[in-house]
């Protein structure tokens, strides 16, 4: 017979032994009470008697089989009645911090002792506290799939200790509280996927808007303008009207190659993004602004596919500076692996600008962050004689190109 079905006796022995000593203790009691006070005979005394015990026995009974669960099993009580109340509760809770809070709430209170603590390992994953701590309390593992993934810890009331009892019905719970752990750090990662999915997208959004608002835009609009005056001038002026229309031509040509820019810089990561013909595509997007763009970019270098997309966005807006901004001749676009060590470069001969006194703007910033999303280390150097910026990925952060493509199309 197993250690809880001995309990489970010793408990209904117990109740029965305390129920019929108090039925007997009460019945005299009552029987000798109302043969003082009424004139009863023995036979209706005792009918009264017997009625009078059992109203009060049913109204002790649960009273005395706490006491007795308590007294047999320890502070918690039965520890069928304990997974029971617990089982009746689980549904309530939600899978995030609040509900692990209702969960260790309700093993306190069915466990009756002063504080449960819910300790995750995750780093940045708050501690479940509920109660006041003791200084030397119980500690479980908590574990999902053979993983260690935080502890409980329990401690019992002032002046108590736990019994062996409740350390078995601890350590019956404890799947049940490293599940809800388990699913209160999924929710907490999930939230914060959320988070960061929503950001990213008003960042791209507020991208969109600037590159439409102080580029796109006001560029097609003095098109229409242009092709106003070409009408204008046709009559007049035909010579006149020719030259312009082919300098329109060139400004559409131009724009067209920003629409494909700003097309490409929000294209979804895993969708065959590959830097060297992005790099190339990009010298020929800009190929119709009278700014020659030489692009060399072999096709064997490897990077993380976390880096190529901002790689490639810092390369355009450098690329979009000399061009519309640093009125350059020339732009040279280089990417390189040397010693383990991936480099990309894109260098001008503009006016150049200084760094200093434009280190608040928002396209520094932009480039900046895009360099830390790819784990780069950013340089720039500009001057009168021109632009150079430099991207450097650190070897530790590469992978072979054939695993880099292989994670890149099952993201």
């Amino acid at each position: 017979m197993s250690r809880r079905r001995v309990a489970a006796a010793v408990s209904r022995m117990l109740l029965w032994a305390i129920l019929v000593s108090t039925a007997i203790a009460a019945y005299l009691a009552v029987a000798e009470l109302l043969a003082v006070v009424t004139a009863f005979d023995e036979v209706v005394i005792g009918v009264v008697s017997a009625a009078l015990v059992a109203l009060l026995l049913q109204r002790v009974r649960g009273g005395i089989a706490s006491g007795v669960d308590r007294l047999v099993h320890g502070p918690g009580g039965d520890p069928a009645r304990l997974l029971g109340r617990l089982g009746e509760r689980v549904g309530e809770f939600d899978s995030g911090a609040e509900g692990l809070a209702g969960l260790a709430a309700a093993l306190r209170a069915a466990l009756g002792v002063a504080a449960i603590e819910i300790v995750p390992d995750e780093h940045g994953s708050d501690a479940i506290v509920v109660g006041e701590p003791g200084e030397d309390p119980t500690v479980l593992e908590l574990r999902t799939a053979g993983v260690r993934i935080g502890e409980l810890r329990v401690s019992p009331r002032h002046g108590e200790r736990l019994s062996r009892s409740a350390l078995r019905q601890l350590e019956e719970l404890v799947g049940v509280v490293a599940t809800a752990l388990r699913l209160a750090l999924a929710s907490a990662r999930l939230g914060d996927a959320r988070d960061g999915l929503v950001a990213a997208r008003q960042a791209e959004r507020r991208t969109l808007r600037r590159e439409l608002h102080d580029g796109i835009g006001p560029a097609l609009a003095g098109v229409g303008f242009g092709l106003a005056a070409v009408d204008n001038l046709r009559a007049t002026d035909p010579v006149a009207a020719a030259g312009l229309a082919t300098r329109l031509a060139q400004d559409l040509r131009a724009q067209l190659g920003e629409v494909r820019r700003v097309a490409r810089s929000v294209r979804v990561v895993g969708t065959g993004f590959e830097l060297p013909v992005e790099l190339v595509e990009l010298g020929a997007d800009f190929a119709g602004s009278g700014v020659e763009i030489a692009v060399d970019a072999p096709p064997a270098v490897r990077l993380p596919p976390h880096a190529i997309r901002p790689l490639y966005l810092v390369a355009a807006e450098a690329v979009h500076n000399a061009v519309r901004h640093a009125a350059a001749r020339s732009v040279a676009i280089r990417l390189v692996e040397h010693s383990g060590d991936v480099t990309l470069s894109v260098a001008d001969d503009g006016h150049g600008f200084d760094p200093a006194a434009v280190a608040d703007g928002v396209g520094l910033a932009t480039m900046r962050e895009h360099a830390v999303e790819a784990g780069a280390e950013l340089a720039l150097d500009s001057g009168p004689g021109g632009t150079r910026m430099v991207l450097r990925v650190p070897g530790g952060a590469i992978v072979p190109a054939s695993t880099s493509a292989s994670r890149e199309h099952t993201e």
